[in-house]
């Protein structure tokens, strides 16, 4: 014996009391209301709001740019001083004014910088080492002070 699902249908009448709900209203001055609803100015700040959120959020904190392979000439000051006194150091050791010359590549031609911290460095051993380097740069080295 088959028996049948059975279902009710209730009817409702709409209680005109209640009405529906209706969004907050924000309240602007009535300037901002004019000038918001020119689709022009509206999506140009959308876009802004948008770049602002997207290099904050995303760009420095979600996915932030980690440097590889930077040239040494991307190097901050103190750093490109201490790689400068590296090439010093290995030149010194295997005199080789290739491999120098590869290391300086991306600095100036003119030894100007290796010749500057010349004079800032103390140690006479750095000091003769940067010399032969710059020798090797421009042909001719700098001034050591005395």
């Amino acid at each position: 014996m088959k028996t049948r699902a059975r279902f009710h249908v209730i009817q409702r009448t709409p209680i005109l009391s209640q009405q529906a709900p209706t969004r907050p209203q924000i309240s602007l001055s009535p300037q901002l209301r004019t000038l918001l609803q020119d689709t022009r100015i509206t999506h140009a700040l959308l876009f802004a709001t948008g770049v602002l959120v997207g290099l904050v959020i995303l760009g420095w904190w979600l996915w932030p740019v980690q440097w590889t392979s930077a040239w040494p000439v991307d190097l901050a000051p103190s750093d490109r001083a201490l790689y400068l006194q590296m090439v010093g150091d290995l030149y010194s050791y295997q005199l080789d004014p290739v491999r120098v010359a590869r290391a300086l590549n991306s600095f100036s031609t003119d030894a100007a910088e290796v010749c500057a911290l010349v004079a800032e460095t103390q140690e006479p051993g750095a000091r003769i080492r940067l010399v032969a380097i710059a020798a090797v740069r421009n042909g001719y080295g700098c001034p050591v002070p005395e």
